[in-house]
This record gives structure tokens, sequence and C-alpha cells, in this order.
């Protein structure tokens, strides 16, 4: 069981770093998919898990946003959701879940209309707040994602937007 274990991690941490080249160079999400999906039995802990889920929702979600058809896109951003759950529920201390999370409800409210989108603000702000207030204060991207959540909401105020934006500059790498 522990050789089997350490066989296992180095191939997760290699099939990582393939499948996170790949999404980065652009090439086929698709092709990132499939092997993600492949992957998730392979999984042995909530962290593993997590790491390919999170994965599978940033597919998703851009799998998503290339979509024209407003219905494809909804299902492809719905799916990231539920792949964002599967892992936060895997490891609730996994920041990047969250965060997956967040871009996929804000994708998916995109597909509504505007008094829709509204209500799905609270999920998106509970998303960036566990991570800052929780997980990682210093994940410039989270600070970033809630300034740009405030700027553009009508109700909220360009103040709050402003307030988040030096935190998401100060900590950039």
């Amino acid at each position: 069981m522990i050789i089997k274990t350490l066989l296992l991690i180095p191939l997760l941490i290699l099939q990582f770093g393939s499948v996170d080249k790949a999404f980065v160079e652009g090439t086929d999400y698709r092709a990132c998919e499939k092997t993600l999906l492949e992957m998730l039995p392979q999984a042995e802990n909530g962290a593993e898990k997590a790491s390919v889920l999170w994965r599978l929702a940033r597919v998703n979600y851009m799998l998503g946003d290339a979509q024209k058809d407003k219905l494809a896109r909804r299902e492809r951003f719905n799916q990231g959701i539920a792949y964002a759950k599967q892992g936060i529920s895997a490891n609730p201390r996994d920041p990047l879940c969250y965060m997956w999370h967040c871009a996929n409800t804000g994708g998916e409210c995109q597909t509504h209309s505007f008094m829709e989108q509204a209500k799905s603000v609270p999920a998106m702000t509970d998303d960036l707040t566990t991570i800052l207030n929780r997980l990682d204060p210093h994940m410039s991207e989270a600070w970033q994602a809630l300034s740009e959540v405030y700027y553009h909401h009508p109700l909220k105020s360009h103040d709050s937007a402003i307030n988040h934006a030096p935190p998401a500059a100060a900590y950039l790498p």
C-alpha cells in the first residue's frame, strides 16, 4: 500500500503538470478534460480529488466561455459548478475549488437576464471571502475577483471595489 501510494503521488503530480501546461498553452481543453476524468479515479484522498476537480471546473469554465449558444454555455458552467462543489466537499481547505466555483457561478449568471444575475453575487462573494478570510488572505486573484464583483454589480459601491484593489496588487507575485 505504501509503495503504491509513493508511486501514485509522482504520477499524479506529473499528470497535473502536463494538464496544467496544456491548459496554459491553450491547447485542446477537451483533451485536458478527458485526461482529468481519467485521473479522477486515481485520486486516493480528498486533497488529490479536489486538485483534479478544481481543474475540471477550470476546464469547464473555459469550454463554457467558448460556447456561442447560451444553453451550451450554461450547461458547461453548471458542470464546472458541480465539479467545484465536489472539490470543496473533498477538501474544504483548497482555495482553488472556491475560486473556480466563483468563476463558473459568474459565467453561468451571465447567461441569465440582468435581474437574475444579481442573485448570484452572494454565492460569488461567499466563495471569495471564504478564501480571503479563512484559507489564503494573500491570494491576489481572489482580491481581484472580489474587486471586480463589487465594481460590476449595480447595487454595490465602487468604493468597495476600490478598497479591494490594493490588496490584489500588493499580493501579486
